[in-house]
């Protein structure tokens, strides 16, 4: 048969509410939940996929929206992590291993006015078990890449003066390969070093 609870008493713990019990709860069928729900547990669904919609009317900030909150009620430090989305599988038996995740950290202390914050991409290279940053979009948008960046298209430098592409060894020496539209096409090198061409990456066929 069917049973109705008429009662309208909110909750806000698992001892509240106009039901609770005890024990765990069965559910055959669909649920419904009307109103804002809160899981002091992990969300675990293992045969549907996790559906996200939103009814209201489409607009240039509307849609379905998934946040990740980080919350103790202190301001979250700089390099504090603001949270996570992982994806994880089977390595033997029931063991689950997290292999890439996509990271947010504050790049200051929180405040009023100051809530700078960076996304970091890892993944787990071929013949290892440990997650690797590949990539960083850091809070001023510059981007940075532990790997090497294959292109299938074209790269294109949109600059409000000249577009760069700034060239830096390990021990510190740099050089500028630009275009400047007053100028053309130019190639820097530190005053001490030639700039030189080469062919087959090792003969010198300009200097």
């Amino acid at each position: 048969g069917v049973i109705s609870q008429d009662d309208t008493t909110d909750t806000t713990s698992a001892t509240s509410g106009s039901i609770h019990t005890d024990g765990g709860l069965g559910i055959a069928k669909k649920l419904w939940v009307g109103t804002t729900s809160t899981f002091t547990g992990d969300i675990s669904t293992s045969n549907g996929d996790a559906l996200i919609t939103n009814a209201d009317a489409s607009s240039t900030s509307g849609g379905a929206v998934i946040l990740a909150r980080q919350n103790d009620g202190a301001a979250v430090a700089s390099t504090h992590r603001l949270g996570e989305f992982g994806f994880a599988g089977i390595t033997t038996g029931s063991t689950f291993a997290t292999t890439a995740t996509i990271e947010a950290f504050a790049t200051e202390l929180f405040s009023g006015s100051a809530e700078g914050t960076k996304m970091a991409f890892y993944t787990t290279p071929n013949t290892t078990t440990s997650k690797a940053l590949a990539l960083t979009i850091d809070q001023d948008a510059s981007a940075t890449f532990t790997g090497d960046v294959d292109l299938a298209g074209r790269l294109t430098l949109t600059n409000t003066g000249l577009g760069s592409i700034y060239l830096t060894d390990t021990d510190g020496g740099s050089g500028v390969f630009q275009y400047d539209s007053g100028v053309g096409i130019q190639i820097l090198s530190p005053s001490s070093e030639p700039v030189k061409f080469y062919t087959n990456g090792t003969t010198l066929a300009l200097t």
